[in-house]
């Protein structure tokens, strides 16, 4: 799993739990084999998966591992891709950047178009 900086990762741990409401409080999570304590920044939740708020360093990549009793029910590589961040230095690498950009603004602005349409539909209802 590849994640850029700034992006937040759910990761599933599946397990089902007698009452859905409840959290799997046996479920333990695993950043390269050291114990994760929930905070801000690592949050269960209550289907016992692990978020990961705000992606932002090197030192969130690692191999996360869900455990319920003792047993690993699923294992996750995780990889921070910094280079999407770095500043383009030759022509070449700056003309990529802008074509990628506007493909990406070209995707935003098709997405605005629809949800305009549908908004519309829906408010004449």
């Amino acid at each position: 799993m590849v994640a850029v900086p700034g992006q937040t990762l759910h990761l599933r741990c599946p397990v089902t739990s007698r009452d859905s409401l409840q959290p799997a409080l046996d479920v333990s999570w695993y950043h390269d084999d050291k114990l994760i304590t929930y905070d801000d920044l690592n949050l269960l939740t209550t289907a016992g998966g692990l978020v990961l708020v705000t992606v932002t360093h090197l030192q969130r990549a690692g191999v996360y591992r869900c455990e319920l009793s003792g047993q690993t029910v699923a294992s996750y590589a995780v990889l921070v891709n910094n280079d999407i961040c770095k500043v383009p230095v030759t022509e070449s690498q700056y003309q990529a950047k802008y074509s990628d950009w506007c493909q990406e603004f070209e995707t935003y602005r098709s997405n605005l178009a629809s949800w305009a349409k549908l908004r519309k539909t829906c408010g004449s209802r």
